[in-house]
């Protein structure tokens, strides 16, 4: 009979459950980790996703004063009512909320700049899925972004304008 690495271990498994009672002893080699671990940060689920994400970001709460890395993210209070954080990475918060901004080479930059400005770090849009049918669509990752429209295939290669 030929024995495999997976056979042997869970032969010993049972019997070493067997001869020491009922409980196993040794830890499950998984790890389960709760809590909201940097880089992800709390964002408020009501977040108006402007680049700078003013009041999206709120602090979390430490429930392990061993551990400064893990909190919580709780409901804050927004008038009478709470608003519910989720703990995501701020690249996560905002995917794609900004405008359509499309064509070959279309670039999205911050509020304030304009298109072809020297010094300016400019980014790609964001695939997001479109509504209604199965395609993705190019937008702009925040809402106050500056779309720099690419050149189409279809416009003769004059730059897209919204």
């Amino acid at each position: 009979m030929r024995w495999t690495l997976g056979a042997v271990a869970a032969a010993l498994l049972v019997a070493a459950a067997g001869a020491c009672g009922s409980v196993i002893s040794v830890p499950d080699q998984g790890l389960i980790v709760t809590g909201c671990q940097i880089p992800a940060q709390c964002i408020r689920a009501d977040c108006g996703c402007n680049r700078a994400l003013d009041g999206c970001v709120v602090p979390c709460t430490q429930t392990d004063p061993n551990d400064p890395s893990t909190c919580y993210c709780m409901p804050v209070a927004s008038g009478s009512t709470s608003v519910q954080t989720q703990c995501i990475e701020t690249a996560q918060a905002c995917v794609g909320r900004g405008a359509l901004c499309g064509g070959t080479g279309a670039m999205c930059q911050p509020v304030g700049t304009t298109c072809g400005q020297s010094g300016v770090t400019a980014v790609p849009p964001m695939l997001v899925p479109s509504v209604g049918m199965p395609a993705f669509e190019p937008h702009c990752q925040f809402t106050d972004d500056v779309c720099c429209a690419g050149i189409t295939a279809t416009d003769g290669g004059v730059p897209m304008t919204d």
